[in-house]
């Protein structure tokens, strides 16, 4: 008998909204967690993933109760795909991805631009894979989901912060209100426009491409 492997459709699941221990009444003095992550995408998920192999307990929150819809980031270069194998999911990543090492730049009928990254014979990876964020997501969400020592709560946004002097001070909003989350290290991975950056007056540093993309999604039968 034959099997048929089924692809997972990562953009319709909704994750269950579970009240917590300190909305169910734990105790105000109990220590703050290790670390808490705001934001369960691919760099919070990443992070708590990598945290917790070390040993790290881990609590993510995440204002959604879904993964990301569209393929907004699609193309992984192999650096991440080293980390990705070093968090025990780059396998599944290239298996489902499209490789490739030539790129082609086109001004209209006209060949303006090409490289190609030849495969080295030590690395393991392609130079590229192409890939729809959700698939990313859901492969680090059910690599997180396989961790004791991480807890994902969905449906939980971070609408408040206070620095203390031996730990950090979250407001939590919840469909059953608000509650204090404490923790000995916050991540703010929410985000390029990041709420928990702002509320702190942080600045983004980095560099961005000036040139613009435009990525379509596509549904046709196969």
């Amino acid at each position: 008998m034959s099997s048929t492997k089924v692809d997972i459709d990562y953009q319709r699941i909704q994750y269950d909204y579970v009240p917590c221990a300190e909305q169910r009444g734990a105790s105000t003095n109990a220590a703050p967690h290790p670390v808490i992550v705001v934001g369960a995408g691919p760099i919070g998920l990443a992070t708590a993933i990598d945290l917790a192999r070390h040993g790290v307990p881990v609590v993510v929150v995440d204002d959604d109760c879904m993964l990301s819809v569209g393929s907004r980031a699609i193309c992984f270069a192999k650096r991440t795909l080293d980390i990705f194998d070093r968090l025990g999911c780059g396998d599944r990543m290239v298996d489902k991805g499209v490789r490739w090492n030539l790129g082609k730049v086109f001004l209209r009928d006209s060949q303006v631009f090409a490289f190609d990254l030849l495969p080295e014979s030590d690395h393991q990876r392609p130079a590229f894979i192409n890939l729809q964020q959700y698939y990313l997501e859901g492969y680090l969400l059910e690599c997180a989901q396989t961790m004791p020592n991480i807890e994902i709560r969905w449906k939980s946004k971070a609408v408040a912060i206070e620095q203390h002097a031996d730990h950090v001070a979250l407001t939590i909003e919840t469909p059953d209100g608000c509650y204090a989350l404490r923790g000995a290290y916050v991540v703010a991975a929410d985000g390029s426009r990041s709420p928990l950056r702002k509320m702190l007056g942080l600045e983004s540093h980095g560099h961005t491409f000036r040139d613009r993309f435009l990525i379509a999604d596509v549904k046709m039968e196969a």
